[in-house]
């Protein structure tokens, strides 16, 4: 039996790239958060080197 997995989007990439390539990753980009959830869903994040955005 297959399993489903739902995912809430907390918020929308601004800025970065138009073609999805994995190196010189050095552009400013902006990830504005969806006001409807308050900022504890973001808790934590600065103590990441890395975030993947999907």
């Amino acid at each position: 039996m297959a399993q489903s997995l739902e995912i809430t989007s907390i918020g929308t990439v601004v800025g970065g790239r138009v073609e999805p390539t994995d190196d010189h990753w050095g552009s400013p980009v902006i990830i504005r958060l969806n006001p409807d959830f308050p900022l504890e869903v973001v808790q934590g994040l600065k103590d990441f080197s890395h975030l993947l955005v999907v």
